[in-house]
């Protein structure tokens, strides 16, 4: 307020009441600017999107810029130093004035406060100084007759336009904003100096600049804005992938996600290493092109169940091209695009080979070994903690005159072994010495025979 008020005392205003009033407006302009950008447009990240760059033009550079030009136009009329007819011309050049200086010095100044280190390398810093070499060229070319003889206006002022989405593009929001001040700078500059004519009357001429000011600064600043959200968006999408990596290279799992037409999007290390490949080598190719053709057709089946939404768990024999015939258990989840219908397959697979191989071995050996004992003329019986049979073979069943089966399996072994005295009940001792001489082996004699 208290430089508003010196700004315009200086200036050669009559009375003071005028310069008071013209410098509450304008703190009027401010704080309700900054309020309307803090409660509906982000505050200090107003220029991080571009819906909230043209929050902050309406209700910043166009809305709170009334309340200064309203003020500071009936501060001169009450001061006698301004005709109440010539209010509206007057409020109008004011309003556009406060819009332009909005739109041209806020953005400047509030993205270079945020972040002010530069952290460029030698080439960067040498495009960046071309390019503003460039811009600082076509302006001049655009608003004076310096660098080439012609009649020079705003008419010509797109041709820095380029150069201006060149920086926005390539060093982001504060770059492309100190290149625009330079443009704005040398186009004042000739406008100062007469060098700029205008489709209109010479006396609108300065709406005029400042229109093509306030246009191409609101243009430039929504594009560096998405310029900002897409480099954030990558920079998040990266670091999410990093993490991803982290967590699944180290998985001692087979890890894919394929879009609908079966391109790879990501694969973990173990993935691309069991075909002799990295993972960037085997993105944006199709399975086939990587498992072989007829594995692609063996579980092709699977693939499709899964994209049309349902989660498909199995284990199969797969003909690899290059690994050959190995036994897999897959798992394939559906991945829901931004419609909600599926637009891929992530695939968790771990190769069950070994194990596939153990149990066959296993059952081989386990179907051997049942082979001997059942062929074996002794009686074989294998007895738990409680007493009772957990296995006996063909001829223990025979030699105890039982059935091989549960009543066999069960029994107690109180009612097949020997008693205290002895003694062994008839029907085992009959059919053990009854087997024993088939066999070509004495027959069992109990204590009290001997």
């Amino acid at each position: 307020m208290i430089g508003a008020f010196l700004a315009n005392i200086t200036t050669g205003a009559a009375l003071a009441l005028a310069s008071l009033g013209i410098a509450a407006g304008n703190t009027l302009e401010a704080v309700i600017g900054a309020y309307l950008v803090e409660r509906f447009a982000a505050g200090r990240q107003v220029f991080d999107r571009a819906r909230d760059v043209l929050a902050f033009v309406v209700l910043a550079a166009v809305g709170s810029t009334v309340v200064s030009a309203a003020v500071g136009v009936a501060s001169l009329s009450l001061a006698g130093l301004a005709n109440w007819q010539d209010a509206g011309t007057i409020g109008i050049t004011w309003w556009i004035g406060d819009a332009g200086g909005d739109l041209v010095f806020a953005p400047l100044l509030m993205l270079w406060l945020e972040n002010w280190r530069i952290r460029w390398s030698r080439a960067q810093l040498l495009e960046f100084v071309t390019a503003m070499l460039a811009a600082g060229a076509l302006a001049l070319v655009s608003f004076t007759s310096i660098l080439a003889p012609h009649k020079p206006g705003l008419g010509l002022a797109f041709l820095s336009t380029p150069v201006l989405l060149w920086v926005a593009f390539r060093f982001g929001r504060r770059e492309a904003a100190a290149a625009f001040l330079l443009v704005d700078a040398i186009a004042i500059w000739a406008w100062m100096h007469g060098m700029i004519s205008g489709e209109l009357p010479t006396t609108y001429l300065p709406l005029e600049l400042q229109a093509y000011m306030g246009v191409t600064s609101i243009m430039l600043l929504a594009v560096a804005a998405e310029v900002f959200q897409r480099e954030r968006q990558q920079a998040q999408l990266t670091e999410s992938e990093r993490e991803l990596r982290l967590v699944t290279d180290d998985a001692p799992i087979y890890l894919a996600h394929c879009d609908r037409e079966g391109r790879y999007r990501f694969v973990n290390v173990a993935y691309a290493a069991r075909f002799g490949q990295t993972p960037p080598q085997l993105l944006g190719k199709h399975i086939s092109e990587i498992v072989g053709r007829d594995a692609f057709e063996a579980f092709r089946a699977h693939v499709d169940e899964a994209l049309s939404g349902r989660r498909v768990d199995f284990e199969m024999e797969v003909p690899y091209e290059r690994l050959g015939r190995l036994f897999m258990r897959c798992s394939y989840v559906p991945v829901l695009g931004a419609l909600g219908q599926p637009d891929g397959v992530v695939a968790v697979i771990a190769d069950v080979t070994e194990q596939k191989r153990t149990e066959a071995r296993l059952r081989q050996e386990s179907a051997f070994r049942q082979a001997i004992e059942n062929a074996m003329p002794t009686g074989v019986a294998a007895i738990n903690s409680e007493g009772r049979q957990d296995y006996v073979n063909g001829s223990f069943c025979q030699m105890t005159g039982y059935a091989r089966g549960a009543n066999c399996r069960h029994c107690s072994v109180s009612l097949l072994a020997p008693r205290r005295d002895g003694g062994n009940p008839g029907r085992v001792r009959a059919n053990a010495r009854r087997q024993s001489a088939a066999g070509g082996f004495p027959a069992p004699v109990s204590a009290a025979e001997r």
